[in-house]
């Protein structure tokens, strides 16, 4: 079993989230006081995307088993189904009551803009109240409608609007009551800056002198701050107890969730490579942690795990995670993670455990565009996705050749989303050799992706727009260099993905046949993107990723 998307009420009672129990999803509260379940749904959905969301009144709702329904957990454990009439994939934003009325505001988009849609809950029934466009300036929820542009009607005062609210979206990203609280750096001096949006004015805190460190706020409570750093894999938290920072945790994993509970404990959802993902409680005191719920996950074996600094051009090092049961052996898998901008880390993965089971060894690397290190590291693929990652990629096949003393076929690239993509064009206009690419939910053409897909604004702000001038989207595409590709493939693929649309896969495997290419393709009926998956899916995928491998 294992927790997903876990939201805390205002009042910190309480705890929310989806559980999965191989591969049938349940959403559930927990009770923090009493420490125990205090409801659990019946099976609600096989790919949860989205998190519950509370109003200050101890009301949650959260998404059924279809993409319009919606089911409301009243403070006194009452239920009722909210379903929608809109067609419109819908992302819950906020809810409140007001009198006898639920509130919900939900997030969608229609022809590639964002908009906000209000409906009103009441006695069962369901009312749009309206629909308005918004410009996403700031992370912290500060009043969508009153912010929106258009009751902004002045030019001037429009463009001061957007300049603050850009100040605001950039260094302040926890909003606590009528405050907003951001770490950030000023003459190398690391200060936390909290903006009283009631008085209008902003105070700083010392955190450090030291320019290594870097912090993000999670959570603050009666003037507590929750900090964590993330350095390469390794994960730290610190609080802030009048005005000095102590490093209270080193956790061996990764805390995905934590928040106070009062000043002397946190709540947290743990996860480590061999372990799935459960809540803890912290004791602050003692620095020790507390499994509570569910009470049969933890602990598990871990596999080994070395960290490693690989050098690649550039003068470059890239921060990578060995995998391996016992000892390194062959094959080696080096997987890809998708983003671009994300990162691996220590945590739990089922497709993991499964590859490390079978004796192979997996590693898993930060490549350039990763978020693990500098911004300039993360930002080095603007302009050039299936560049400079690319080559990443290359050097560190030739890095391990070498190292573990293995041949080319003895090494598998396999890759989910802009992962996969990396995997298509290393084999097509690369033509790099290898014992195979496994590519999972990834894309294959630039322009399909621009046009056809919900992630055209991801697109536009790395590559910038799609006009007869800008032949980046036809050079950097790998379906015009199939008749490249030498090694094998194993395409796995949704029919159901919005974030990298089917057909251009169908496309691309089309000219492979006509090339005669080695490949397999599996086109799954009920699979959306990569990190929706079923439990069932999963099983099934370990399994064709396992015998492709082993195959001839």
């Amino acid at each position: 079993m294992e927790v997903f998307l876990a939201r805390m009420n205002q009042g910190r009672s309480s705890i929310a989230f989806f559980l999965d129990d191989k591969g049938l999803f349940t959403f559930n509260v927990f009770d923090l006081r009493l420490k125990k379940l205090v409801y659990k749904s019946s099976v609600c959905s096989s790919n949860p995307t989205q998190a519950p969301v509370w109003d200050k009144d101890g009301n949650v709702i959260y998404q059924g088993n279809q993409e319009n329904l919606f089911y409301l957990v009243k403070e006194n454990l009452e239920i009722s189904k909210v379903e929608l009439s809109s067609n419109h994939q819908h992302h819950l934003i906020s809810l409140e009551k007001i009198k006898s009325n639920f509130i919900i505001t939900l997030k969608f988009l229609e022809n590639g803009i964002t908009k906000n849609a209000i409906y009103i809950f009441n006695k069962n029934k369901v009312k749009l109240y309206k629909t308005f466009t918004v410009n996403s300036l700031s992370t912290c929820d500060i009043d969508k409608e009153k912010i929106t542009r258009e009751n902004i009607k002045d030019e001037t005062t429009k463009n001061k609007f957007d300049h603050e609210s850009e100040v605001i979206n950039k260094n302040y990203k926890h909003k606590e009551k009528d405050k907003l609280y951001g770490v950030i750096r000023e003459n190398n001096k690391l200060l936390l800056k909290i903006l009283d949006l009631k008085k209008s004015q902003v105070n700083s805190i010392l955190l450090s002198n030291d320019r290594n460190l870097n912090l993000n706020v999670l959570d603050v409570y009666n003037d507590n701050v929750l900090f964590e750093e993330n350095i390469g894999f390794q994960q730290n938290l610190y609080v802030l107890e009048e005005d000095r920072l102590k490093k209270i945790y080193k956790p061996k994993g990764i805390m995905e969730f934590s928040k106070y509970i009062n000043s002397d404990e946190l709540v947290c959802v743990y996860t480590s490579e061999g372990n799935p993902r459960s809540i803890f409680i912290l004791q602050l005191n003692e620095e020790k942690m507390k499994l509570i719920f569910p009470n049969n996950t933890h602990p598990q074996k871990e596999f080994e795990s070395i960290e490693a600094k690989i050098p690649v051009r550039d003068k470059e090092k890239l921060n990578c995670l060995i995998n391996f049961k016992g000892k390194i052996k062959k094959p080696i898998i080096i997987w890809l993670h998708g983003g671009p901008n994300a990162k691996w880390d220590r945590s739990f993965h089922y497709l993991l455990c499964d590859l490390l089971a079978q004796d192979m060894t997996v590693i898993r690397p930060n490549i350039r565009g990763s978020t693990d290190q500098s911004k300039s590291f993360a930002s080095s693929i603007m302009n050039d996705w299936g560049g400079i990652d690319a080559r990443d990629v290359i050097d560190l096949i030739n890095f391990f050749k070498k190292e573990f003393k293995i041949q080319e076929n003895e090494i598998y690239i396999m890759g989910e989303s802009y992962g996969a993509f990396l995997c298509y064009i290393l084999a097509s206009k690369y033509k790099i050799s290898c014992g195979g690419f496994i590519c999972i939910s990834g894309f294959v053409d630039l322009s399909y992706q621009y046009l056809f897909s919900n992630s055209r604004r991801l697109v536009k702000d790395f590559l910038g727009p799609l006009n007869k001038n800008n032949i980046f989207y036809k050079v950097r595409s790998p379906i015009y260099y199939v008749e490249n590709i030498e090694s094998k493939l194993l395409i796995i693929h949704g029919k159901k993905d919005t974030h990298c649309p089917l057909k251009q896969i169908d496309f691309f495997v089309e000219k492979m046949r006509d090339k005669n290419k080695k490949f397999i393709y599996w086109p799954i009926e009920e699979y959306g993107h990569f990190y929706t998956s079923s439990f069932t899916i999963k099983r099934l995928m370990s399994e064709k990723i396992i015998k492709f491998i082993n195959s001839e």
